[in-house]
């Protein structure tokens, strides 16, 4: 990837993100993030894979720990050529297939992993 096609990626991704970030979404869950991992992933060496989607276990990573690997997942898309085919995959997820919650709770880990249950 050249440096400009990089950078330009970059600043997509990120404006992305923020437009996520106004509405206070995190990452896809679960299923929808499964499909996504998988799609960006297609023929890409397993070396080369990002880390997996924060989904069953991980689903109890902080929203802001989810954003930022969902980042991870945007850029290895970008990276191998699939960054708008992920972003059109975004944008037609339902409402419902989103991790959400306010932005001032986006730090706070779930009760389980601070094993306040």
């Amino acid at each position: 990837m050249s440096g400009q096609v990089k950078q330009d990626s970059s600043k997509v991704i990120s404006a992305y993100l923020d437009s996520l970030r106004q509405i206070e979404r995190s990452s896809p869950s679960g299923f929808y993030w499964d499909r996504l991992f998988k799609m960006i992933v297609r023929n890409a060496p397993k070396e080369n894979w990002p880390a997996n989607p924060l989904i069953l276990n991980g689903s109890v990573a902080s929203h802001a720990h989810k954003h930022r690997r969902l980042e991870e997942h945007l850029l290895f898309a970008a990276k191998h050529g699939r960054l708008f085919e992920t972003l059109a995959y975004l944008e037609r997820m339902p409402d419902k297939a989103w991790n959400s919650a306010p932005l001032s709770t986006w730090d706070e880990e779930d009760l389980w992993v601070e094993g306040d249950w």
